[in-house]
């Protein structure tokens, strides 16, 4: 390689890291006064903490070191020492945040971080992965009735969900109290759990609805099991479907 080529190489990879070294961060944070989020801050650089609601008052573990300004929704702080301290925030709908200021690298600093009040469920549900669509499926009771599951869905509370079943009636006159639907894992009801039908009472050739609501706790497989008079039915319904 000749001397030349060595140079510019060198030259393009300083431009480079000097490059990355100086990206910046924008960031929206979803928090609430059970939280503590960390705030980067980096030496000679200011950033900007905004918020829904004006800020009205802070308290600082360690206020010498640090420049906090008040302008409008937000708060601009600027490091005067390397020192990490915990902040806490007072605004004017009386809501409180706690964050933890770290000084750090040019690189890893923020610029502006948009705060958003969050209660704890809804930041869990956030962190959720979409769930996965369990396709319709039928169960068949010998002299039974024939259970169309047409719905599982997970709920707008961590670990609760429902499940959607259509009841066709191929016999007799059928009391839905002795028809009974429940989950269970290790042959464990799961505690709580409650059963509803559209109806007290299914004719022959009949249908209704019914609606099974439940928490489940752990990630793993679990089964749908239809019970009626001795007689029993089951579906195993995997855990990558929670």
């Amino acid at each position: 390689m000749s001397l030349v080529r060595l140079i510019v190489g060198v030259a393009l990879l300083s431009f480079s890291t000097s490059i990355f070294a100086q990206r910046k961060e924008i960031r929206e944070v979803d928090t609430n006064d059970r939280l503590m989020k960390v705030v980067n801050l980096t030496m000679g650089r200011s950033t900007v903490i905004s918020f829904e609601h004006k800020p009205l008052k802070i308290v600082s573990g360690n206020s010498n070191y640090f420049n906090v300004e008040f302008v409008g929704n937000d708060l601009t702080i600027q490091p005067l020492a390397p020192i990490e301290t915990n902040l806490f925030v007072y605004t004017e709908k009386g809501t409180k945040f706690g964050f933890i200021l770290k000084v750090g690298p040019l690189s890893l600093y923020d610029d502006i971080l948009y705060i958003k009040w969050k209660t704890q469920n809804e930041i869990l549900l956030k962190s959720l992965k979409p769930q996965k669509v369990l396709q319709p499926f039928k169960l068949f009771l010998a002299d039974g009735p024939e259970i169309n599951v047409k719905k599982f869905l997970r709920l707008g509370e961590i670990k609760s969900y429902l499940i959607d079943l259509e009841i066709l009636n191929k016999g007799d006159k059928l009391k839905t109290s002795n028809l009974d639907i429940f989950v269970s894992r290790s042959n464990q009801r799961f505690i709580g759990q409650k059963l509803v039908f559209e109806k007290d009472e299914i004719k022959k050739n009949e249908r209704t609805k019914a609606r099974v609501l439940t928490r489940i706790e752990q990630s793993q497989d679990f089964s749908l099991i239809i019970h009626r008079d001795g007689k029993e039915v089951k579906s195993i319904i995997t855990k990558e479907y929670l």
